[in-house]
């Protein structure tokens, strides 16, 4: 594979699932291609996202900054010095919608990822330039196929997050959290279900490992108070996360109909790929996940997971209670699971890119 070219508006150092999966596939490039990241700002040597992503390989980060903030203005100048500083001639991947469209226009082919339709003036200049048809020289990975039907765009491929497996090497860990749930706390990732469980099931512990920060502001902190059953720990670097989930006897994945994220009025329940659904499937732990059509395509229920109702509490419930039958044996969920996460691996995913390239 030639040189690869990674834009990414990320603003180095960050808690985000955006990092998580920039970071970690920008270094299955590395393997084998020498490998740019392109980000608006960061301040940090690369020895410290190699500790806290646990990276294998090396690859430059090329900041327009050091200290900036992501915003649209900011977002048009970085699409700028991209366009200034990028080999032309290498195989150029983006998760920067302004920085993909400005190479169009200057004729430079590159490929566009995008985790969910444009949202805000995004939007309307993304739709501009598609019906004036200056996007020719772009190609598109959608993480869900919702997006590109979405979209009604044709060309294209459709690929899901991913995880490495070699993190989670660690068999023989003493259980040390009976539920656990990792993730951001916005609305609709489950913390809201996890309070509810925590409330009926007063004599089981429930752990979450989240950034307070991503709690919503209108959340009612009182509806915690007193449950001396439910722990709430701070982030976690992603380093420490294998160890987490492989300490855990069931881990959550409790989403509810509708998901937020980290972007104001942005919903994702219909284009979102988890990427800790990957992570949880690598542990080999047993997972009890909602029955969401989004991800239908890889947790199946008494599979690789359990699924109750998202809807239906007492399904919850009437899961729970049958997991505390004696000698209960979910061999086989860790087996399928594990099998699972083998298919869903970074190095795999770039492979997947670089056959759909191959055969245009």
């Amino acid at each position: 594979m030639k040189n690869i070219s990674y834009i990414s508006e990320l603003c180095l150092p960050s808690n985000s699932g955006y990092a998580h999966h920039v970071l970690k596939i920008c270094d299955s490039f590395s393997k084998k291609s020498q490998t740019n990241l392109f980000v608006i700002s960061n301040n940090k040597p690369f020895i410290n996202f190699k500790k806290e992503y646990l990276l294998k390989n090396k690859f430059k980060i090329k900041p327009f900054s050091k200290n900036l903030k992501n915003n649209f203005i900011i977002r048009i100048f970085f699409s700028l010095y991209v366009l200034k500083n990028i080999n032309k001639n290498s195989l150029i991947v983006s998760r920067s919608l302004i920085s993909s469209l400005t190479l169009s226009l200057f004729k430079i082919k590159n490929i566009l990822e995008l985790h969910h339709p444009p949202k805000g003036l995004s939007s309307y200049i993304f739709f501009l330039f598609r019906i004036l048809k200056l996007d020719k020289n772009l190609e598109y990975i959608f993480l869900h196929k919702n997006i590109k039907k979405f979209l009604k765009i044709k060309r294209g491929i459709v690929l899901d997050d991913a995880c490495d497996i070699s993190d989670f090497r660690f068999r023989k860990l003493k259980v040390k959290y009976e539920y656990c749930y990792v993730g951001s706390l916005f609305k609709g990732k489950g913390f809201e279900k996890i309070i509810e469980l925590a409330n009926h099931f007063t004599k089981k512990k429930f752990h979450v490992f989240g950034d307070i920060k991503t709690l919503d502001r209108k959340f009612d902190k009182t509806q915690i108070e007193g449950l001396k059953n439910l722990y709430i720990h701070n982030f976690k670097s992603y380093r420490h996360i294998p160890r987490i989930l492989m300490s855990s006897k069931f881990l959550l994945l409790p989403y509810l109909n509708k998901v937020s994220v980290n972007s104001k009025n942005l919903e994702v329940s219909k284009f979102m790929s988890p990427l800790k659904m990957f992570d949880y499937l690598a542990s080999g732990r047993t997972i009890i996940a909602s029955d969401l059509k989004v991800y239908s395509h890889i947790l199946k229920n008494n599979f690789n997971c359990l699924m109750p109702k998202r809807n239906d509490f007492k399904s919850w419930v009437k899961l729970i209670n049958n997991l505390s039958i004696k000698n209960k044996n979910f061999n086989h969920l860790s087996k399928n699971a594990l099998n699972t996460a083998s298919k869903f691996t970074w190095d795999k995913r770039i492979k997947k890119i670089s056959k759909y390239l191959e055969d245009k």
